[in-house]
């Protein structure tokens, strides 16, 4: 397999620089004609599923993976062979002492992969997987004190039920 872990630039139809476009990872399992080439995008969001929250999306994350659709539809209309796939790492979190029930967040991994189904735009050649890691019980057993932890710069401890990888695939 070859990986290249550095922005990739798309070039155009006249195998020119596209300036305006780069891919996250390109990749490439086998040699010659029966070669898989994997174009991949790339991005973070994050979901408050704070009780005061509306544990959706907000504009800037619904933004991103907007942007990053078009960016693996770019790389389609270049007409490169292979999979062009945007993957986004997605943090849930609540603010300390405002924490939804086990109850409440079960729904949280469904509302997410609805999402990311809804960018499909109906199209049959494009897909949505989404992948959930459940730290809610794991967290259960822990004391009160430890499941709690400083997010960022900011000054905010917060609890993460859910740590979600998922992923729209045009092929």
């Amino acid at each position: 397999m070859i990986a290249k872990a550095q922005k990739k630039p798309i070039k155009n139809a006249q195998g020119k620089d596209k300036n305006t476009r780069s891919v996250d990872l390109w990749c490439q399992l086998g040699k010659g004609e029966e070669a898989l080439q994997i174009w991949i995008e790339h991005k973070y969001l994050w979901l408050n599923v704070s009780i005061k929250a509306s544990a959706e999306f907000n504009t800037i994350c619904l933004e991103i993976i907007s942007q990053a659709r078009e960016q693996i539809r770019d790389i389609k209309k270049l007409q490169f062979e292979g999979l062009k796939v945007a993957t986004f790492a997605i943090q849930v979190y609540a603010n300390k002492n405002h924490i939804m029930t086990n109850d409440e967040l079960e729904s949280v991994p469904e509302y997410i992969e609805a999402v990311l189904a809804d960018y499909k735009d109906g199209r049959s050649y494009m897909g949505a997987l989404c992948g959930v890691l459940d730290l809610r019980e794991s967290i259960a057993k822990a004391g009160i004190e430890e499941i709690y932890h400083r997010y960022g710069d900011y000054d905010i401890e917060i609890y993460t039920p859910y740590v979600v990888f998922g992923a729209i695939v045009l092929e």
